[in-house]
């Protein structure tokens, strides 16, 4: 079964890793336990694009380059206001703050 990780799991996946994974152990471990979402057509494209939309942003307005792959997000944002947004670059983390308003 194809997963998209929702947490890092040792020696399995990071977070935001997509990877196939046996069947059994998706659905009575990593699926129950939230570690993991099914990586749906749809599921995949969502995470792309939230990748892509926070590094575009950033090097928009701050004139920063940052590659999606350092952005750790623990679930999609969903709403309005501020968040903090971690970052991990080889083994460093920071993050940045992100504020959504509507127009």
């Amino acid at each position: 079964m194809k997963v998209i990780f929702l947490h890092d799991v040792p020696r399995v996946g990071k977070k935001n890793d997509i990877k196939e994974v046996n069947d059994g152990y998706a659905l009575n471990f990593l699926i129950p336990r939230k570690l993991v979402d099914r990586a749906t057509e749809k599921s995949v494209q969502n995470l792309e694009l939230r990748k892509k939309e926070i590094v575009e942003t950033m090097s928009k307005e701050h004139k920063a380059q940052l590659s999606e792959e350092f952005i750790v997000l623990d679930k999609p944002i969903k709403e309005l206001g501020e968040f903090d947004i971690p970052v991990e670059i080889k083994g460093k983390k920071s993050s940045f703050k992100l504020i959504i308003k509507s127009k």
